[in-house]
């Protein structure tokens, strides 16, 4: 009976705020819904390099929960927690680099704000496939990320290419 509730209330919850089916899924197990991950944000997690300013910086994803992102940067000597959300790109704006074919998310990304330099990640995410000439197998994948870094103070910027 407890499944049944547990089921008919993701239902209900899914159609009130009229989610598309392939942002989320729900997953029942022994009495507990568990929100898992977007299957498209998998490239998304896990640890990314490349620079700010001729700088190195290494950004980590370690957690992503619906369209949240959870991670931490280093820059520097400086190791600051992120938070931020995922939003998809329209394939004309972010996926051209990839002939249509890839997948492209802006992630925005904030550091607390309670250290001076603190300040707001804006990236774009792209996963551009490889494909054999069959042209539809995919024989690689190719990481990247590109975007800004501006302070809250507006006191630093840079540009930021990033690859996994």
């Amino acid at each position: 009976m407890k499944k049944i509730i547990i089921l008919v209330t993701i239902l209900l919850v899914f159609d009130f705020v009229k989610v598309r089916p392939s942002t989320f899924s729900a997953t029942l197990i022994t009495n507990s819904i568990i929100v898992d991950l977007n299957p498209n944000f998998n490239y998304i997690k896990g640890n990314w390099t490349g620079t700010l300013k001729d700088k190195p910086l290494k950004l980590v994803i370690e957690k992503i929960q619906g369209n949240t992102a959870y991670g931490y940067n280093i820059y520097g000597s400086n190791k600051r927690p992120l938070k931020g959300t995922i939003s998809e790109i329209p394939t004309e704006e972010g996926a051209g680099e990839c002939g249509g074919q890839g997948s492209s998310y802006r992630v925005t990304l904030n550091e607390p704000g309670d250290k001076a330099g603190d300040g707001i990640f804006t990236l774009d995410f792209r996963d551009c496939p490889t494909f054999m000439d069959d042209g539809e197998t995919v024989q690689e994948h190719s990481y990247s990320a590109y975007g800004k870094y501006k302070s809250f103070d507006k006191k630093y910027s840079g540009q930021i290419h990033l690859i996994k």
